[in-house]
């Protein structure tokens, strides 16, 4: 299990290694060689590793990813069943952290993003 912390959660690395298996992917008619460095996919394919990335620290572990009943790797909470209360607030935390970490990769806190216009 190369790219995974340990083996036991996915890293950016993993994704960016799993996007290279050729798959046959086009754009404007002609075939994409390599995704993870193609200019149209670039930005959102990197995006989607540093949140692997994130999520595969050693002190995110654990408010990110679980363990699927019979799985050996940890995954994110985002594919969580959930059975009780406490696993749905874990799951909050967990894409709470996400997003804020998202607005970090993009420069922008959520005050400044735009917003829809006000009734006057």
């Amino acid at each position: 299990m190369g790219n995974t912390v340990g083996g036991i959660c996915k890293t950016g690395a993993a994704h960016l290694e799993a996007l290279r298996d050729g798959l046959a992917v086009y754009i404007d008619g002609e075939r994409v060689a390599d995704v993870t460095v193609h200019p149209a996919f670039l930005n959102a394919v990197h995006s989607a590793a540093a949140l692997y990335d994130f999520q595969s620290r050693p002190e995110n572990i654990e408010l990110m990813t679980f363990v699927p009943a019979g799985g050996k790797r940890r995954i994110n909470r985002c594919w969580q069943m959930l059975h009780d209360y406490e696993e749905l607030v874990q799951r909050r935390k967990a894409l709470v952290a996400w997003a804020e970490h998202r607005a970090a990769l993009s420069g922008a806190c959520p005050i400044t993003w735009p917003r829809a216009p006000s009734a006057k």
